[in-house]
């Protein structure tokens, strides 16, 4: 399993600039292509459609 840690300033100047670094990290870190078998093996971004999906349907 291949782990990355990043390393982030102690303070943002603005909560812009936060949001980004945690969001950027989020999206490395869950590997957006990798298959989860949490997720009945399908990549993040196909859950996130189907969800969308049912949530729009419904």
């Amino acid at each position: 399993m291949d782990r990355r840690r990043i390393e982030l300033p102690g303070t943002f100047t603005y909560d812009a600039a936060a949001e980004f670094s945690i969001g950027e990290y989020i999206e490395n870190f869950y590997n957006p292509e990798r298959l989860h078998s949490h997720l009945d093996y399908v990549t993040p971004i196909e859950f996130e459609m189907k969800t969308a999906m049912v949530e729009t349907a419904a």
